[in-house]
């Protein structure tokens, strides 16, 4: 009887620390580790790419629910001068208020950050911290890598058009060709 009940007590002590100790329920991001430092797993392209808005901003409001920023810079999406995200917590609407989970970014007034906002639509879309959010003073070669993808993206899209153009010619000149019989 005493064995069973010190297993009872066991166990339910390891349930305890599982579900209440921070260390087992934090988020955990894929990473590479090469010798002492950590390198992130996922590129910048990949993130910008999944991302539904990508930019940097001053954090000027923030709550339970929400968070808003004032935008500095834009990469991907319609974001204006501010934009307010969620944090990841959800009203329940009978006044109690689910937490944002360990992945979600919890982030800071008055600081700057580089958002990846993620999400299906504006309304409910949030920063994780495997996202590729960080604060600004840290993201110096992300912000570079992502003016080389938007760069690279608007080189793609001008040598489009200009296909475009020489292909629209090139009919115009098959047709007149044709029209004067000379095809």
């Amino acid at each position: 009887m005493i064995i069973k009940k010190l297993i009872v007590n066991f166990l339910f002590t390891i349930l305890a620390l599982f579900l209440f100790n921070q260390a087992a329920m934090a988020c955990r991001c894929p990473v590479i580790l090469t010798g002492s430092v950590q390198l992130k797993f996922v590129s910048v392209q990949t993130e910008y790419e999944t991302s539904l808005a990508v930019f940097t901003g001053e954090v000027i409001e923030a709550d339970i629910l929400t968070v808003k920023f004032k935008t500095e810079k834009v990469w991907k999406g319609a974001v204006g001068e501010e934009i307010t995200m969620s944090t990841g917590a959800k009203d329940s609407g009978n006044g109690l208020i689910q937490l944002p989970s360990s992945c979600d970014y919890g982030f800071q007034k008055n600081k700057k950050y580089l958002v990846f906002g993620r999400g299906n639509n504006y309304e409910e879309m949030k920063a994780v911290k495997c996202g590729g959010t960080d604060f600004l003073e840290k993201s110096a070669s992300e912000v570079e890598s992502l003016d080389k993808i938007i760069m690279h993206e608007k080189r793609n899209k001008e040598a489009k058009a200009e296909n475009r153009i020489r292909l629209l010619q090139t009919g115009c000149l098959l047709s007149f060709l044709e029209e004067i019989q000379l095809y």
